[in-house]
């Protein structure tokens, strides 16, 4: 009898450690999204003022549905130049393409406007950082994308 039960749970344990190592890849790493648009905005040079904007004026800016957003952060010019920071985490990974899409919209439409209103601003547009992690999307405009990568990826791992 003893033997059977050290069998039966020698069966457990190996069922439990193969669908343990059968979940996939590794779970996106929680990220304090104000803290990231903090850094965004604190670690890098702007031309600008960048100005936290409101839930509402967020949905407006962004054309996103706030009932897919648990929580958004933005800071945005004064228009005179591009630069901007949007960080959000999503409900759920569903919402993220969405979201990122929203953000790619964005940017286009600020192309479109500066590239008469102010040439000067369309490079910063075109090397526009947009990335995503599980829930969360992050976007950064700025004369130094490449410093807005690498603050986002320290976040997003």
């Amino acid at each position: 009898m003893t033997m059977k039960k050290f069998a039966a749970a020698a069966v457990m344990l190996l069922m439990v450690c193969f669908f343990a190592g059968c979940q996939g890849g590794e779970q996106a790493k929680d990220v304090d999204v104000t803290k990231l648009a903090e850094d965004l905005k604190t670690q890098i040079t702007y031309k600008d003022d960048l100005s936290k904007i409101s839930d509402d004026m967020f949905a407006t800016v962004y054309k996103m549905d706030m009932e897919s957003i648990k929580t958004a952060v933005a800071y945005t010019s004064s228009g005179a130049t591009a630069e901007e920071i949007v960080v959000v985490e999503a409900n759920s990974a569903d919402g993220v393409a969405a979201i990122k899409e929203a953000l790619e919209d964005r940017v286009a439409y600020q192309k479109a406007g500066y590239e008469d209103y102010g040439p000067d601003e369309v490079p910063k547009l075109d090397s526009a950082v947009i990335k995503t992690s599980g829930s969360y999307v992050a976007m950064c405009v700025s004369d130094d994308n490449a410093k807005a990568e690498e603050i986002i990826n320290s976040y997003f791992g």
